[in-house]
C-alpha cells in the first residue's frame, strides 16, 4: 500500500513540472515541424517580422520563458535554452557544473574547446543520440553550464546560431 501511494504521488508530481528539452523537441514540439505545428505545440510565437519563412530565424513563446526555437528550411531545427530553469530529460539545467554531464553521459560526451572562450577553459560538451540524429549541447563557461540546446544534430552544432 504505502509503495502505491508514492508511485501516485510521483506521478502527481511529474505532472506540475514543465515540459523538459529532449534531444528531438520539448513537450509536443519536435524537430523537423512546420512553423504551424510549432506554434499549435508551444502556443502563440513571437517572430520577427518580415521574414523569410524558408530562412533561418528564431521563434519564441511566452509559455516557456528563456527557450527559443530555431526554424531554417521551413522547420524546426533546435530548441536553445539561454535562460531560466528548463532542464533536459535528464535533469541537466542552466547553472550546473560541467562534471555533471559527464556523470549523467559518461563516455557518450564529446568534449571540443568553446570557440570564443577557450583561453578560459569553456567547453562544448555534446552527447548524440542513435545514429547520431539529435543532439544535445552544452555550453559552458567557469566549469557550470552557460547555455544548451538540443535537435538536429548539425544545427545543434552552429555556434552563432542561425549567424
Amino acid at each position: 500500500m504505502r509503495a502505491a501511494a508514492t508511485l501516485i504521488f510521483a506521478a502527481l508530481a511529474a505532472c506540475d513540472r514543465a515540459p523538459a528539452l529532449r534531444m528531438d523537441g520539448l513537450g509536443d514540439a519536435k524537430v523537423g515541424m512546420t512553423l504551424a505545428d510549432v506554434e499549435t505545440a508551444l502556443g502563440p510565437l513571437v517572430m520577427p517580422s518580415g521574414i523569410d519563412l524558408n530562412s533561418c530565424f528564431y521563434v519564441r513563446s511566452d509559455k516557456y520563458p528563456g527557450v527559443l526555437a530555431m526554424m531554417s528550411e521551413g522547420v524546426l531545427q533546435r530548441i536553445d535554452v539561454r535562460d531560466g530553469d528548463m532542464a533536459t530529460d535528464t535533469g541537466v539545467a542552466i547553472g550546473d557544473p560541467a562534471a555533471r554531464v559527464r556523470e549523467i553521459y559518461g563516455a557518450q560526451v564529446e568534449v571540443l574547446p568553446h570557440k570564443y572562450e577557450y583561453a578560459s577553459g569553456a567547453q562544448y560538451l555534446t552527447v548524440y543520440g542513435p545514429e547520431k540524429r539529435h543532439a544535445v549541447r552544452f555550453n559552458t563557461s567557469g566549469g557550470k553550464i552557460a547555455t544548451f540546446q538540443a535537435g538536429n544534430a548539425g544545427p545543434v552544432q552552429f555556434v552563432e546560431g542561425c549567424g
